[in-house]
């Protein structure tokens, strides 16, 4: 039997717990000067790099066979593995460079075979120190570590509709330049901005993983998530944590002039994704990114 047929959850949440312990030893502290730019315009610091070690050691040592791709060190196991594990150490590592707590840890495993995302978690380090996590057809829980139970509670997406006073998160970069793909431009994602004010309250928490999460917690007047800025498969995972939770989604690629149609879980297919508490929250959203490139 592969040991994916078998409960691999304690081992993900173990590797997120410890990447999650790395992360707040540094959170709001000083980091050292010599913070590396890459080439999506990006940067790495010495906390998204020793969070991915920490995760690493637990993952490659209890998970055998399997493909795993880290956000720092590249693709590194079996390549001809069926699940890979993706590890996102530092997501939002711009904003936590600047001392604040809207970061999250990134872990997903996808089916290669199937072409589905099968878990996701995303760890808060910072004030909460929450976890949400899903496995595909079992729902969205969250780990609440501010209520000192430290059990799991089911979540479910808020029940109201998208309004001028509704949140919809938005991962907006200045002169993110993509990884072989067509990113937005700056003047696309002004536009895009434009399009959305007046609609919701945009909110720029700077981590898909926060952002999708969120529209998963099912917090008041939480609508939806826009994931514009691609830099790895772990920024759209969070896609599982939204529609186990009763939520929905539309994920898009692009050939530079057009958008096309992906299924949402199929995270490897598409760069865009539009997470919401419900369809028409979503093909509302869906709709202002079609105003900067029609749907083929």
């Amino acid at each position: 039997m592969d040991q994916h047929d078998n409960d691999i959850l304690p081992i993900l949440l173990d590797a997120l717990e410890a990447s999650m312990e790395v992360v707040g030893t540094y959170q709001g502290g000083h980091l050292p000067s010599d913070i590396e730019h890459k080439a999506d315009n990006t940067i790495v610091t010495v906390a998204d790099k020793a969070s991915e070690s920490a995760a690493a050691a637990i993952l490659q040592e209890r998970l055998t066979g399997f493909d795993f791709h880290f956000e720092e060190r590249g693709q590194v196991g079996n390549a001809e593995s069926r699940y890979s594990v993706w590890v996102d150490p530092l997501d939002g590592t711009a904003p936590f460079a600047n001392g604040a707590n809207t970061s999250t840890v990134i872990i997903a495993v996808n089916d290669n075979e199937r072409k589905r995302v099968t878990h996701c978690l995303v760890g808060e380090p910072g004030v909460t120190g929450k976890i949400w996590y899903a496995i595909e057809g079992q729902g969205t829980e969250i780990i609440d570590r501010l209520d000192f139970s430290d059990q799991d509670h089911p979540a479910r997406v808020w029940d109201g509709t998208l309004n001028p006073k509704s949140g919809v998160l938005l991962d907006l970069y200045p002169d993110f330049r993509g990884k072989g793909y067509e990113a937005l431009s700056n003047e696309e994602q002004h536009k895009l901005f434009s399009l959305l004010f007046g609609k919701a309250q945009i909110r720029m928490l700077g981590s898909n993983g926060y952002h999708h999460a969120l529209v998963a917690n099912g917090g008041e007047g939480m609508a939806g998530a826009i994931t514009v800025a691609y830099g790895g498969p772990w920024d759209c995972a969070p896609v599982l944590l939204v529609l186990e939770a009763g939520g929905a989604a539309r994920a898009f690629s692009t050939d530079g002039q057009y958008f096309i149609e992906q299924h949402p879980l199929d995270v490897m297919s598409y760069r865009f994704l539009v997470t919401g508490n419900n369809q028409e929250t979503v093909d509302t959203l869906s709709t202002a990114l079609f105003e900067l490139r029609p749907l083929k």
